[in-house]
């Protein structure tokens, strides 16, 4: 593993602002930079969701040397949730390599992996992972 850090700014719309773009444009027009926007908002969500339950959840990020990355690892009593976030609708195996990577890592203490990404429903993809949509953050 690889220890670095990433930056994040919790204000998307100052991110947009930032970037002299509209998420609506980005999305359209530069989705690579809508997806780290994306990413962002994500982050935001779980900060705040983690705040007022009070879990006490520990969110960092996974990157191998090799370049395999999770998002966000979630950690709370050395059990792990992995959250990819993909501005796709269709996922493919490629797009789930860091999570399976970490799953066969860690063994029993992988809980699950999530893929937030453009799905009309959560799907079981594989063996504890799945593809939620965004609004599964609220839910």
């Amino acid at each position: 593993l690889v220890k670095s850090e990433k930056i994040y700014f919790h204000d998307t719309m100052l991110l947009c602002h930032l970037l002299q773009s509209t998420p609506e444009d980005l999305a359209k027009s530069q989705p690579g930079r809508f997806g780290h926007v994306l990413e962002n908002f994500v982050l935001s969500e779980l900060t705040k969701a983690n705040h007022t339950s009070g879990d006490n959840v520990d969110i960092s990020f996974y990157r191998t040397n090799d370049g395999r990355e999770i998002d966000f690892v979630l950690e709370r009593q050395h059990k792990l949730v992995a959250i990819e976030v993909k501005n796709a609708e269709n996922i493919t195996d490629k797009d789930l390599a860091g999570i399976k990577e970490l799953q066969q890592a860690t063994g029993k203490d992988f809980l699950c992996g999530i893929v937030l990404c453009n799905t009309p429903r959560v799907i079981a993809y594989d063996k504890d992972i799945y593809l939620l949509p965004f609004n599964a953050l609220w839910q």
